[in-house]
């Protein structure tokens, strides 16, 4: 199955870091990263390129983790009442236990451990 392109949506060295990490894991697949304006609550006002509909691609909310969890959950909030589906990124070293879940837009690093049980709601870096 062809995987869905994929829309990262943010700023900064966070942006240019999960775009580099997706391209490395993933080089078959369409990524494109969006520079959005960096506020402390992004509203979105950068508009989504028309060819970047929900119905044919995928996102990511890449906003720094240093103070900036709202800022991220409200980015990907607006994104997800716009009808996009969110993705996570996982390390091929992180190791996630069979029964362990990881939720929307979850970022897990280089060899992570994710336990048996354990439970990534959404929007974990």
């Amino acid at each position: 199955m062809k995987l869905k392109r994929l829309l990262i949506v943010g700023w900064g060295s966070h942006l240019e870091s999960a775009q580099a990490y997706w391209r490395e894991h993933q080089p078959e697949r369409e990524i494109t990263a969006l520079e959005v304006a960096q506020t402390s609550a992004p509203a979105l006002e950068t508009p989504i390129p028309g060819q970047f509909s929900p119905e044919d691609c995928a996102i990511f909310v890449a906003i720094g983790v240093a103070g900036m969890n709202l800022a991220r959950l409200e980015m990907l909030s607006k994104l997800i009442s716009l009808g996009y589906h969110a993705e996570s990124f996982i390390h091929r070293t992180a190791t996630v236990a069979h029964t362990a879940s990881v939720g929307i837009n979850c970022w897990v690093s280089e060899n992570a451990v994710i336990g048996p049980g354990a439970k990534l709601d959404y929007n974990i870096y």
